[in-house]
């Protein structure tokens, strides 16, 4: 049952246009910000390429400070939605624990939001490799300069402002 609900939840979110909006906004910024000198986020500067590490990692952890507002949209409303439509009723009559709903809807919003907060390494990573830009100006592709942030960055953050929106939207 919580695979059911944890499916449910993806397919739900993956067929509303805000995902792709948010996901939209993530790449775009970060996208820009590699290719043009108008969008000036992280800091590369200098001798320093735009694809880095320094430069993607500080471009997410600043990208991420923005993104709390998105993580706040997809992980507080999954519970608050059932309840504002008073299908919980009709929920808790199925034979589903609470542990199950509570931990299929936090799971599938966690997944969502973790491919929403990826925009920004995609944007990065697209970016990079548009033909306008200067060689000199961006490094080499390396699978761990993007596998880096998203580890020890995106997963914990995403994780981390999760749990209190989808614990605020659920008890309040």
């Amino acid at each position: 049952m919580l695979l059911k609900i944890i499916l449910f939840e993806l397919r739900y979110r993956l067929n509303r246009p805000a995902t792709y909006i948010y996901f939209g906004i993530l790449f775009l910024l970060s996208f820009l910000f590699i290719t043009t000198d108008v969008v000036q986020i992280g800091g590369s500067s200098g001798n320093v390429y735009r694809n880095s590490p320094f430069t993607i990692n500080q471009t997410v952890l600043i990208l991420n400070l923005f993104a709390a507002m998105i993580c706040s949209a997809i992980m507080g409303v999954p519970v608050y939605r059932d309840f504002e439509h008073r299908f919980h009723e009709i929920l808790f009559t199925t034979p589903i624990t609470k542990l199950q709903y509570l931990l299929g809807r936090f799971l599938g919003s966690y997944l969502i939001a973790v491919l929403v907060m990826s925009g920004t390494l995609v944007g990065i990573l697209f970016g990079s490799f548009m033909p306008y830009i200067d060689p000199e100006q961006v490094a080499p592709f390396n699978f761990m300069y993007y596998w880096q942030p998203f580890y020890s960055i995106i997963l914990p953050n995403v994780l981390f402002m999760g749990v209190l929106f989808f614990m605020v939207g659920s008890l309040t």
